[in-house]
């Protein structure tokens, strides 16, 4: 810091030219003033040994006193935020719309926006004198809505987004878009009927090998997951112990002596009868 400063303050560049390193210095004439600015430390040396200067918040232990000054305590983490750049949201475009459908609920997830799809409810209103932190918070929940539909939009093909325009929630535009690409709550139950039948049906062939059977077993269990079924892993292996060939009879009689088949991995089981 320059010694002949009398008033005025002093912007200190960190060693790294990395923003949230920096720091303030003021000097009121006899007086110094530093605050960091980000995550750096302010210390200077005196008589050989190093003081401290610059003092950390800790918002857990303040949060009371900050809050009481109508303030708000933010958790969130800063460096994240400013260094994790959410990609775009998935595009559908008229095909596999299940897929897309659990792509769109994961990246609304963490924007705090897939409760605003589901329940398309409006924020309570606020209360009489309201703090800075309530009208913060209201304006924040209230937003959120516009949001969720931008992401809902920029997530469709051209030709897709006339289909919702002129919905007037996400809520709306996800019905929307279920009912014509997946169809009613009965055709996707007559789907579930289906697809389960198939997997009841499914044998293995003494020409293909476990882990193609398994694949195929695979192939179908996802389709039914993706209809909003919740079908256990622990199904997918009875069914494979159940309907392969007789000549996996000894692998699997050994299996049950050396592990316990009500917990055992699909990977763990085809390597097993591999070996």
């Amino acid at each position: 810091m320059l010694k002949n400063i009398t008033h005025g303050y002093h912007l200190v560049k960190g060693k790294t030219n990395h923003p949230m390193e920096d720091y303030v210095s003021v000097e009121f004439k006899q007086k110094l003033v530093i605050a960091n600015v980000g995550y750096s430390r302010a210390v200077i040396s005196k008589n050989g040994l190093a003081k401290q200067l610059s003092v950390d918040h800790e918002p857990a232990s303040e949060r009371e006193s900050i809050e009481n000054k109508d303030s708000l305590v933010s958790n969130f983490p800063v460096a994240e935020s400013m260094s994790f750049s959410p990609p775009p949201p998935p595009i559908f475009a008229g095909e596999n719309y299940n897929i897309w459908a659990v792509k769109m609920r994961t990246y609304l997830q963490p924007h705090d926006l897939w409760n605003v799809v589901q329940n398309d409810t409006e924020p309570p209103p606020l209360r009489a004198n309201p703090t800075i932190a309530q009208i913060r918070q209201y304006n924040e929940d209230c937003v959120k809505k516009y949001k969720a539909m931008s992401c809902l939009q920029s997530g469709v093909s051209d030709v897709i987004f006339t289909r919702i325009m002129a919905c007037d929630s996400p809520k709306q535009a996800c019905d929307k878009l279920k009912e014509e690409f997946q169809g009613s709550e009965k055709t996707r139950q007559q789907q579930l009927i289906n697809l389960r039948r198939d997997f009841e049906n499914l044998r293995m062939k003494e020409s293909k090998t476990v882990k193609q059977y398994a694949d195929r077993i695979m192939a179908t269990v996802n389709n039914i997951r993706l209809l909003g079924d919740d079908f256990s892993d622990q199904r997918v292996v009875e069914k494979v112990i159940t309907t392969i060939p007789e000549k996996y009879e000894s692998k699997i009689s050994s299996l049950e002596d050396s592990r316990d088949l009500s917990t055992i991995l699909l990977t763990d089981l085809i390597s097993a009868l591999y070996a």
